[in-house]
């Protein structure tokens, strides 16, 4: 059981929470005051979903594949299940389809204001009206519309973080539009290996101007790390890729790090290092 041993003594085995219990409302977050992330979980509406949609919009719900890791073996998948006629099918219901005058194995444009792709259509009577699905991790190949002829929802979805605090995806609260295809420039190029080609002539590191910058870093140069940064690095990103300091405000780290000192099994004075070299490089 998770938290057992918090369950048989909440006193010996207390959580690594301000109260050492099980919060529903914390403080910590409410004191924050981010207009996103109350201090309770509550049900806000979504920026983008169907209580705002446009009458011709659909929902967008972009799951992880069936058939692959998400983008990894999808070049593998051209001709699976996840595929129609070599792009990444789109779940319609067949209401929502014949509204549009499309058909099971039509090529089908999906759109809104961020983007544009092409998919394949897949019909069926278990999906919710109103909403399409597309698996994400379709690889990338642009056509001469700027539409990505191979199908990746990328080009969909929105880059808005789930909250001020957590920087969470919101990859599923998305709208679009779509409507049968009939102008495809090409097939799916996405999965063919490129063109090499061989440099004519000895290539010069001068033409991209980097020159001055690698002639600045002399033999022997070693970067100068404090000792909070080596332990960040060291001991703060072993269950992830350690992210950036500047990627999160020092107001966000000090919630992030609630629960990776914790884990990281920091001292005091460890914690107290690691927290003066994040706000020294946090996001202003």
């Amino acid at each position: 059981m998770r938290h057992g041993d918090f369950y048989q003594d909440p006193i010996k085995h207390a959580l690594h929470t301000p109260s050492g219990k099980i919060e529903l409302y914390s403080e910590t977050i409410a004191n924050m005051q981010l207009p996103d992330c109350p201090g309770m979980p509550m049900w806000m509406p979504p920026i983008e979903w169907l209580g705002n949609a446009d009458p011709d919009q659909v929902h967008v719900l972009s799951p992880h594949p069936w058939m692959r890791l998400h983008s990894q073996m999808a070049n593998a998948d051209v001709n699976s299940y996840e595929s129609v006629d070599g792009r990444q099918f789109v779940l319609i219901n067949k209401q929502d389809a014949a509204k549009r005058g499309v058909k099971e194995g039509d090529l089908v444009e999906v759109f809104n204001e961020r983007g544009k792709l092409l998919a394949g259509a897949k019909l069926a009577d278990n999906v919710m009206p109103g909403v399409i699905y597309i698996h994400e991790g379709a690889w990338l190949q642009l056509d001469v519309y700027g539409r990505c002829n191979s199908g990746s929802v990328n080009m969909l979805t929105s880059s808005r973080p789930s909250s001020g605090l957590s920087q969470g995806t919101s990859a599923n609260t998305c709208l679009a539009y779509f409507k049968k295809c009939d102008n495809p420039q090409s097939p799916n190029k996405a999965y063919q290996p490129p063109v090499i080609e061989t440099l004519k002539k000895p290539f010069n590191i001068e033409q991209l101007g980097m020159g001055a910058a690698l002639n600045a870093i002399k033999p022997g140069h070693k970067a100068v790390e404090s000792q909070g940064e080596k332990i960040f690095y060291s001991a703060c990103t072993m269950c992830h890729a350690a992210p950036n300091p500047s990627d999160y405000t020092y107001m966000q780290w000090q919630g992030i790090t609630k629960s990776m000192f914790p884990r990281a099994g920091l001292s005091a004075s460890d914690q107290k290092l690691v927290l003066e070299y994040l706000q020294a490089n946090a996001k202003k």
